[in-house]
């Protein structure tokens, strides 16, 4: 029984290869900022809870046929937390990737809870915003 040729170990699979990689590139690609937050907060050994001092969208506005689009690539979030008894500001930048739009919207803007802040003890100075990554494949 002869199976079809698309399970052939030949040049074709290399051209399906190199059809769908870069559509799994680009959803990496846009992934990549937010996972490196997720990954600088999970190196800092301190956690605790801090509250929204200012959020500042990071847009830009583009111009196309149907007319003109805002696209968010992120938020500027400053906030404050204690420690010590001593109060410490921070700002985050962070990026609104393909999976992380709702938890982001969520988290600055419908949330009451406090924020989870991520910071050094022994320089609280060093310091940021402690963010999910759990939807990493979603988009794909």
């Amino acid at each position: 029984m002869k199976y079809s040729n698309i399970f052939d170990t030949g040049w074709s699979r290399y051209l399906i290869m190199l059809l769908l990689f870069p559509f799994l590139a680009q959803d990496l690609l846009f992934e990549l900022p937010v996972f490196l937050q997720k990954s600088r907060a999970d190196n800092l050994a301190g956690t605790t809870t801090g509250r929204i001092v200012s959020i500042t969208p990071d847009s830009t506005l583009h111009q196309t046929v149907d007319g003109n689009r805002i696209v968010l690539q992120g938020y500027k979030v400053k906030y404050s937390f204690t420690y010590n008894n001593e109060t410490f500001f921070g700002e985050t930048y962070i990026n609104n990737g393909t999976t992380q739009r709702g938890k982001v919207q969520r988290m600055l803007f419908e949330s009451k809870d406090d924020l989870t802040i991520k910071y050094n003890p022994n320089k609280p100075e060093i310091n940021t915003i402690a963010t999910s990554y759990e939807d990493i494949f979603l988009s794909m």
